[in-house]
């Protein structure tokens, strides 16, 4: 077919044919999918930040971006799941500061989609310079366990964190803290804890970091526990002159008492008195209060108990010397001698009664028949109730009776 023919023969269909596709073209590009202006919200991505060194501030959350394109061609890659394009703020190099920083952006997409601006096209922006300090994890209880239960000292591990944040607020930093909670507890606490980090006025200071920022804390919750504890009591005061404290008796000798473990293991006696012992002359039961030690004790039974005190009296001695033997048996005819005439015994007694004792109060004496002769007997000592003779006792005299004449007495003779 010649080429003239092509175009001659069915020339008003192939007419309509181009017509059409040119309605087409028409429709699809520019009715269907023309050429659009759009403006979307995108997130920056700042680079080159030197971790844990620096820190931007200033950069906003979202930029708008205005891009022109086919309308489809807009929508799909801005709405679907491939970003086609990175929005980036690069400071590198940049020093601590304030700074003015131009937004960068690339494509991750080939598209025929032109970015027309971005808004804001720089930022001014802050680097603030980062630091780091190591501190102890202290802490703070809050209440108390339920009663007669007592808690360990708290384990925290790790129990020192490293804190990061701008070196202005660092320097402000005091305490690394967690705060515990016991209240009426009876068993252990065990638990993963945010620690707070506080200034001087314990108030919680903002953009610092620690690692790790949580740590875990145990507190050990034990029952109080029971023991019988000894009583010891005190005396005052000093026995009455000639007495003595024997022995002292407290009954009952124990004591049952519930307190915190660490306090009942120190506690090895307590205290019952003080009982008064200047007018004790003789044994004597009193009831006592006990005196309990300062700390978290209680006492299971009576706070009174009986306390015994046995008195003695302290014993003595004394020397009688030279004292006249007494004969006793003849009459007043007779003449009496004694060979030797005095004799001397040391005595023992109470101490009182020895110090108040009177010398006429003691003396030997010898008893013979009523006629004359001389005898040798065994002198016995009359002595006050209560003493008795330590050394000198046994000593024989002789005593030599003879008549008088009849109406003399001798004077030196003495009589009961």
């Amino acid at each position: 077919m010649a080429l003239k023919d092509f175009f001659v023969k069915n020339f008003g269909l192939k007419l309509f044919s181009l017509l059409l596709a040119i309605v087409v073209w028409y429709y699809v590009n520019i009715a269907v999918n023309p050429t659009v202006e759009r403006t979307f919200d995108r997130t920056i991505r700042v680079m080159n930040v030197p971790e844990k060194i620096m820190r931007v501030e200033g950069v906003p959350s979202r930029i708008k971006v205005t891009v022109s394109g086919r309308r489809m061609e807009v929508l799909k890659a801005f709405n679907g799941p491939l970003n086609p394009l990175e929005v980036t703020l690069d400071v590198n190099g940049l020093s601590a500061g304030f700074h003015t920083q131009k937004i960068n952006y690339t494509r991750l997409t080939d598209t025929d989609i032109r970015v027309l601006r971005v808004n804001p096209s720089a930022v001014k922006i802050r680097l603030v310079k980062m630091g780091m300090r190591e501190l102890p994890v202290k802490f703070s209880l809050l209440g108390s366990p339920a009663r007669k239960y007592v808690q360990d000292e708290p384990v925290i591990s790790p129990d020192i964190v490293k804190v990061y944040g701008p070196m202005e607020k660092l320097r402000r930093l005091l305490h690394v803290s967690v705060a515990i909670d016991v209240t009426k507890a009876t068993g252990d606490i065990q638990k993963k804890q945010r620690v707070r980090l506080l200034d001087e006025n314990l108030e919680e200071i903002t953009d610092i970091v620690a690692d790790p920022d949580s740590v875990e804390v145990r507190v050990g919750i034990k029952p109080w526990k029971r023991k019988a504890v000894p009583l010891e009591v005190v005396l005052e005061g000093e026995s009455p002159r000639g007495h003595s404290v024997s022995e002292v008796i407290v009954s009952p000798e124990l004591i049952n008492v519930e307190a915190p473990p660490l306090e009942l293991d120190k506690l090895e006696q307590i205290t019952v008195g003080p009982v008064n012992i200047s007018s004790l002359v003789r044994s004597t039961t009193i009831p006592v209060e006990i005196i309990l030690p300062e700390g978290e004790y209680e006492l299971l039974g009576s706070r009174v108990v009986n306390v015994r005190v046995d008195i003695e009296r302290l014993l003595a001695t004394r020397e009688v010397m030279d004292r006249q033997v007494l004969v006793k048996g003849p009459g007043d005819g007779f003449a009496v001698t004694s060979s030797p005439p005095n004799l001397s015994v040391i005595l023992t007694g109470p101490m009182v009664k020895l110090e108040q004792m009177k010398l006429d109060d003691v003396f030997p004496e010898a008893e013979v028949p009523n006629k004359e002769g001389t005898y040798r007997v065994v002198a016995g000592w009359r002595l006050p109730k209560e003493v008795v003779v330590l050394e000198g006792a046994g000593k024989t005299v002789e005593i030599t009776v003879v008549p008088l004449p009849v109406g003399i007495t001798p004077e030196y003779v003495e009589r009961e």
